[in-house]
């Protein structure tokens, strides 16, 4: 790890959680074991895995919005085999450099855009982990991200996410509302918050780290020192997480799109 980009770091945490600070994303390397131990056993993965391989879909140009360091394409997207170029897309800077760095391949397109910005080739496959949409609270933001996925998708393309299954009653949510103060289920009505379709929801998972170091590193940093202090004298490497999965069609996000655009 860089050590201006430690020192940078520590400022940073003594600031605030990183992930209130808006800091967060800025450390590929911490967002990489983060995303590593998020779903440790690759449950959702799985899903997609076999969905993909049941319904012998032929992918074409799969998009991965909010690619991060990489982890759906190395769980995922570089072992299906997929026609034409697949595209990785994150607004960071640094995570798109951290990319670029790791990833070689020459059907890969490394992308630095945000999702209602983003122009690339159209798609039947486009995919988000924890990262559609981008602000689970702003409604125009949403509605504008949808209308970019409309426009990227093939006829026969769908749109899946991954993320909490949005009953916020696991342990690792717990984490954010002691240490965050968030709470997401007072303002979280519908799925994903646009009224999207869940393909499974209630996947049972983990964030699992490999060792204390590692957890004090990247949790401290996420939440604050405050959670380094409580688990100080503690072993514990694991929390539950409960995760869904949404696949809705090009022609399901049409109509959630022209649904809103009659109330916002």
């Amino acid at each position: 790890m860089n050590f201006k980009l430690v020192i940078a770091m520590v400022r940073s945490v003594k600031q605030g959680p990183l992930i209130v600070n808006g800091n967060w994303y800025n450390y590929p390397y911490l967002y990489d074991i983060f995303s590593r131990a998020e779903d440790y056993t690759e449950n959702c993965i799985n899903i997609i895995e076999k969905f993909v391989l049941d319904k012998n879909f032929k992918i074409i140009n799969p998009i991965d919005l909010g690619s991060g360091t990489g982890k759906l394409y190395d769980q995922l997207l570089k072992k299906i085999t997929v026609e034409g170029n697949i595209y990785l897309v994150d607004k960071n800077k640094n995570m798109v450099n951290y990319l670029k760095r790791n990833i070689s391949s020459s059907n890969v397109k490394i992308i630095e855009a945000e999702i209602e910005k983003v122009q690339v080739a159209k798609s039947n496959f486009i995919i988000a982990s924890f990262a559609f949409p981008s602000n689970l609270l702003d409604k125009n933001k949403i509605l504008n991200e949808l209308k970019n996925i409309y426009k990227h998708l093939l006829n026969d393309g769908v749109l899946i996410t991954i993320g909490w299954n949005e009953k916020w009653d696991d342990e690792f949510f717990e984490l954010w509302k002691k240490y965050l103060n968030v709470d997401y289920s007072k303002d979280i009505l519908m799925t994903r918050n646009c009224n999207l379709t869940w393909l499974k929801d209630d996947i049972n998972s983990k964030v699992k780290f490999s060792n204390i170091a590692d957890r004090n590193k990247v949790l401290g940093s996420f939440f604050g020192y405050k959670f380094i202090s409580d688990y100080k004298n503690s072993d514990k490497l694991e929390w539950n997480i409960r995760m869904g999965i949404t696949l809705n069609t090009k022609k399901e996000i049409k109509k959630i799109i022209d649904d809103w655009e009659m109330i916002l």
